[in-house]
C-alpha cells in the first residue's frame, strides 16, 4: 500500500482466456475456498443489485450497472462502531469486530475505480479504520462493459478501464469467454491457481463519452465559482440527497448515539449523510457555513470536479451516472458542467 493509501503492485501484464464456466464455476469456487463472501450482480425484485450470492447461478452478467456499488458493503449505512452496557456499577465498552472478507465479482470498471477514490479519501490521515480493514480484506474482479446507458459518461473521465489499485482481476469480454489480466499480486496468485491458457491482448471496449463534460469545461470550473448560473441551476434541485446516497464515492456521515429505554445499554452508529443538507454544514456556535441552497448545490460539483482533482490528481466522480438516473428531477452533472463550464 502506498502513502496515498492505494494498492499498486507490478504484475506480469499477460492476458489469459477464461471461459464462462471458469468465471461462474472455478473462480467462484476458488474465491469461496479462500474464505471470501462473494458479492456479485444478481436480480432482486426486478432490478440488478450487488448482493451476497451463495450459488453461481445467482450471478447475472446481463446488466449495465447495478443499483448499488461496493461502497454499500465497505462503508455500510447504519454501521455500529461501539456498544456499551451496564454491568453492576461498571460500564462495559465493546467494539464490534470488522471481519468481513468480501470478493466483489464482476463489478464495472467505474465502480472498481470508485475504490481508488475512496482509498484517497479514507486511507490518508485520519484513516478510517473500518473501511481500511474491509478494503484490505477484499478481492475485486472488474468486468468491462460492452455498452453503457443514457446516464453513463465514464470515458469522459477516463474511468472506462480499471485504474492501478482499483481491482485484483480485470476481465474483458472476448469471443470465447473473457480475457483475464491480473492487476495485483493476489490476482496473479488466483490466475495461477485457475491454470488458464495465455491469450492475446483483447480489444478494450470503449466507454461512453458525452460532449458536455469536456476537458475544456472542467478546466474552467475553478474560475467560475461565483458564476450566476449556479443559482439558476440550483433552483431545479430538491436538495433531497438521493444523488449522494447512490454515489459510489460519497463518504459523508453523521454519528448518532442510541440509548435503550431502560438506560442499561446503547450503541454508537454512523449513518450516511450529505453535504447538500443544511444541517450538515452546522458548526460550533450554531453557525451554518453554507446556508444558501446554491452554495450547497455547487459545493458537490466543486468537490467532485475541482477540489479532488487539485488534491489527489483525479476526479472523485467516476461517470457511472447514478446521480442523474435516480434524481427525482433528473439533474445531470454532464449538463450542469456543460452549462457553467461550457459557457452555454
Amino acid at each position: 500500500m502506498t502513502a496515498s493509501g492505494t494498492w499498486v503492485v507490478k504484475v506480469s501484464g499477460k492476458w489469459y482466456l477464461m471461459g464462462a464456466e471458469d468465471l461462474t464455476g472455478k473462480l467462484f469456487e476458488l474465491l469461496e475456498e479462500r474464505g471470501y463472501q462473494i458479492i456479485a450482480p444478481t436480480e432482486r425484485r426486478g432490478a440488478v443489485v450487488l448482493s451476497e450470492v451463495r450459488e453461481p447461478e445467482e450471478v447475472t452478467l446481463k446488466f449495465t450497472k447495478p443499483v448499488n456499488s461496493p461502497k454499500y458493503f465497505l462503508i455500510p449505512n447504519g454501521e455500529c462502531i461501539l456498544r456499551w452496557s451496564r454491568r453492576g456499577e461498571d460500564v462495559v465498552l465493546e467494539e464490534p469486530p470488522v471481519d468481513e472478507r468480501y470478493a466483489f465479482l464482476c463489478v464495472r470498471p467505474c465502480d472498481a475505480n470508485s475504490l481508488v477514490v475512496l482509498d484517497h479519501l479514507l486511507l490518508e490521515e485520519p484513516i478510517d479504520y473500518y473501511y481500511m480493514t474491509r478494503r484490505k480484506q477484499s478481492f475485486v474482479v472488474a468486468l468491462s462493459c460492452t455498452a453503457g446507458d443514457e446516464y453513463c459518461f465514464c470515458e469522459s473521465l477516463g474511468t472506462n478501464v480499471p485504474l492501478p489499485g482499483s481491482c485484483d482481476l480485470w476481465l474483458v469480454p472476448a469471443q470465447n469467454g473473457f480475457a483475464a489480466r491480473a492487476m495485483s499480486g493476489e490476482g496473479e496468485i488466483v490466475l495461477r491457481e485457475l491454470r488458464l491458457q495465455e491469450t492475446s491482448e483483447p480489444a478494450i471496449p470503449k466507454g461512453v463519452s458525452r460532449a458536455g463534460l469536456s476537458a475544456e469545461a472542467l478546466s474552467r470550473l475553478p474560475d467560475l465559482y461565483d458564476d450566476e448560473r449556479w443559482a439558476e441551476l440550483a433552483k431545479l434541485c430538491l436538495l433531497c440527497g438521493a444523488c449522494r446516497s447512490v454515489c459510489p464515492t460519497c463518504t459523508c456521515y453523521e454519528v448518532v448515539d442510541l440509548v435503550d429505554l431502560d438506560l442499561s445499554s446503547g450503541a454508537r452508529v454512523r449513518h450516511w449523510y450529505s453535504c447538500i443538507f443544511r444541517q450538515f454544514t452546522r458548526v460550533a456556535g450554531d453557525r451554518i457555513t453554507r446556508a444558501g441552497e446554491a452554495e450547497r448545490f455547487k459545493h458537490k460539483y466543486y468537490h467532485k470536479f475541482v477540489y479532488s482533482k487539485l488534491r489527489y490528481g483525479l476526479y472523485s466522480c467516476v461517470g457511472c451516472g447514478r446521480c442523474a438516473q435516480y434524481c427525482p428531477v433528473h439533474i445531470d452533472p454532464v449538463e450542469v458542467v456543460g452549462v457553467v463550464g461550457g459557457g452555454s
